[in-house]
């Protein structure tokens, strides 16, 4: 009773702090578990609504403390008379077959029993197939299936398992509805590894449309240009810009760069409005910056019909998806309306194929933009009259689906990736499109994209997953990965964008915003355990630094660009850190030889700066002596050498050291 009245106490009066300490000592002290166990639980189910939150958080923690430290044979004793989810889960965390057996009796949530199994089994080999066998029962739910995909695939043992199960849910009819969240789960992994498997076919392939149009020869300009008139009825100059593939001219491809020089220029025309079959429309429409000739079917007398050849310049849609316009001269116009009557029925065929009925005659308000072709080879085209065939691919892609598409497959074409940086400044769709579909890399130029940078600490290749940690620059910590994706061209030290939580790419440090560095010098070296430190200009505390974070050989002196960090290694971690550090250009340090002293292995050498006074010492041994640049092995006075600074800081009035890295004179 004394042991109860302690806990009562303990349990109402213990500060957090000295919680766990003093709740282990008392457990100690307690004979009767079951007892405990049942007094501490009923307490926390029956009087939830009139113990203060404080106690009631003190109880939760002491219960937890209570099983963790009971053996599991009396757990096991205790679950056979008191049928509790608390005590089976500290059963199951070490002995899973015990839980799974009895999980019905203290549940009926099928979700909760593989949520255990997940949080506490997934990365031992019984916990694995247990989970894996649960993906070929079809009496297993799918949201559950999804949750045991989400997991096991990060675990590289059993990465081609998931796979294999992954395919046969896909093909299942009543797993439809999951489909995007597949797509969602296989976005970081290789479209290669996917395609061996035959998953890549539940991604989306963009469409791309093929379309060709002639443009007018405005005028030759200077050199190799020439200006071209191209009719804007849907399409926009920045597409044309961005989209156009080839240009032709009588059939030959020309070589060429394209820039749009004015736009949204007003030109009324002449058009007959015709009706007929939505595909004929279609289909014409397909030439509809084309000129071409169209004949005309009418009745002229009673029993005498009349046939025309006629010219038109181009086609142009209509709202109407069973009608177009034709853009014809006006003396064509003038005929057409002359022959046109209430009762006289007048019939159009284009291309010998597509019929269709004259409505009425108008006037269209069309625009054209100029563009100019650059860079052209004119010497065996004369190109001053005639038209231009330009080849324009457009792309139809819908941003509010990011995960029916594929990173892979959109950044192996070009004409994708114009296509979406097109839209990322005037459309938050794509923004958001861009982050989910993990392609920021591609756009980091962009400020309306926002990058996750990491600096790559850790980076190990294993049998078919690759293994990093990484420096989050933002959150000032390490996070720790698994990717299957092909990391051989990074290294450590290098600046990365995490697109996803287990894919990143190489970031372009040209495009980094400058705040994200600071410029010191290096103030300290300890060649022996390749470490140093680099000065802090406010003089709180300098930035300690390991050799393997720099891009260079590292050096007393040199002036740095590197990234302020926290410091995780064993060594001065209550210094900062400096990652990715690089060497700042600067002026190369000369000096002249003065004196020098031969030893058994060595020279010893006196040296004064060229530009100063400075005087400096170097000892240089035999197996050193390749190592300076340009050097043949004899030294002389008034030799002059590159140098870096090895110790500044003098003792017995003793020379600064130096390291000799290139003979100039």
């Amino acid at each position: 009773m004394t042991n109860i009245k302690t806990l009562v106490y303990h349990i109402n009066n213990q500060f957090e702090e000295k919680f766990a300490e003093s709740s282990k000592a008392l457990i100690e002290s307690l004979g009767d578990f079951q007892f405990v166990y049942m007094l501490v639980s009923y307490n926390l189910k029956r009087n939830r609504y009139w113990i203060s939150p404080s106690i009631r958080a003190n109880l939760r923690r002491f219960n937890n403390y209570l099983l963790q430290g009971t053996p599991n044979s009396k757990l096991i004793s205790t679950f056979r008379t008191h049928k509790s989810l608390d005590l089976l889960k500290q059963i199951g965390k070490s002995d899973l077959d015990f839980f799974i057996k009895h999980y019905p009796e203290v549940s009926d949530r099928l979700d909760g029993l593989y949520d255990f199994v997940i949080n506490t089994h997934k990365k031992s080999s019984y916990g694995q197939a247990f989970l894996l066998s649960s993906l070929k029962d079809d009496s297993i739910h799918s949201e559950i299936k999804i949750s045991i995909y989400k997991n096991l695939i990060w675990e590289p043992e059993c990465f081609d398992k998931v796979l294999t199960e992954l395919q046969h849910f896909v093909n299942a009819e009543k797993n439809l509805l999951y489909l995007d969240s597949v797509r969602k789960l296989l976005q970081p992994i290789p479209i290669e590894i996917l395609q061996k498997v035959g998953l890549s076919q539940i991604y989306t392939f963009p469409n791309i449309i093929e379309r060709r149009f002639t443009a007018e020869i405005q005028s030759d300009l200077e050199g190799q240009t020439i200006l071209l008139k191209i009719y804007n009825t849907s399409i926009s100059p920045s597409i044309v810009r961005r989209n156009i593939k080839n240009v032709f001219w009588n059939s030959k491809l020309l070589d060429c760069s394209f820039e749009t020089t004015a736009v949204d220029h007003l030109n009324q025309l002449d058009t007959i409005v015709v009706e007929g079959h939505t595909d004929d429309i279609q289909n014409a429409l397909r030439e509809e910056n084309k000129a071409g000739e169209f004949i005309v079917h009418f009745l002229e007398f009673k029993d005498q019909s009349r046939t025309l050849k006629i010219k038109y310049l181009r086609l142009i849609p209509t709202t109407a998806s069973n009608r177009m316009h034709i853009v014809v001269e006006s003396s064509v116009s003038k005929l057409l309306s002359n022959l046109h009557k209430p009762t006289r029925r007048i019939n159009l065929i284009i291309a010998s194929q597509y019929s269709f009925m004259l409505l009425n005659f108008t006037k269209y308000n069309s625009s054209y933009f100029l563009l100019s072709l650059r860079n052209l080879d004119l010497s065996d085209l004369k190109l001053a009259h005639g038209n231009i065939e330009l080849l324009l691919l457009e792309v139809e892609l819908d941003f509010t689906k990011p995960y029916s598409y594929h990173a892979d497959i959109l950044t192996e074409k070009d004409i994708f990736l114009r296509h979406i940086e097109a839209n990322i400044k005037e459309s938050l769709a794509t923004q958001d499109f861009v982050k989910k579909i993990g392609i920021s890399s591609f756009y980091q130029q962009h400020k309306e994209i926002d990058l996750k940078l990491m600096v790559m600490v850790y980076l190990r290749q294993h049998d078919n997953h690759w293994q990093a940690r990484l420096y989050d620059i933002q959150s000032k910590r390490i996070i720790g990965l698994i990717s299957y994706s092909d990391c051989s061209s990074i290294l450590q030290n290098d600046i990365v964008i995490l697109e996803n939580p287990h894919l990143f790419r190489k970031a372009d440090i040209a495009t980094l915003p400058n705040d994200l560095f600071i410029e010191s010098e290096i103030i300290s070296i300890d060649f022996i355990n390749k470490q140093g430190f680099i000065k802090d200009k406010n003089g709180v505390k300098d930035f300690y630094f390991l050799f393997n974070h720099c891009h260079f050989e590292p050096a007393l002196g040199d002036m740095v660009r590197f990234i302020p960090g926290v410091n995780f290694h064993k060594d001065y971690h209550e210094m900062p850190f400096g990652y990715c550090i690089s060497k700042l250009s600067q002026k190369t340090n000369k000096a002249e030889v003065y004196k020098y002293l031969p030893g058994a292995d060595y020279v010893n050498l006196f040296l004064k700066d060229t530009q100063s006074d400075q005087t400096y010492f170097a000892r240089v041994r035999s197996n050193e002596m390749f190592e300076i640049k340009n050097f043949t092995g004899a030294f002389d006075i008034n030799q002059i050498f590159a140098f870096q600074i090895l110790f500044l800081n003098t003792r017995n009035n003793q020379l600064p050291r130096v390291k000799l890295t290139e003979l100039i004179i």
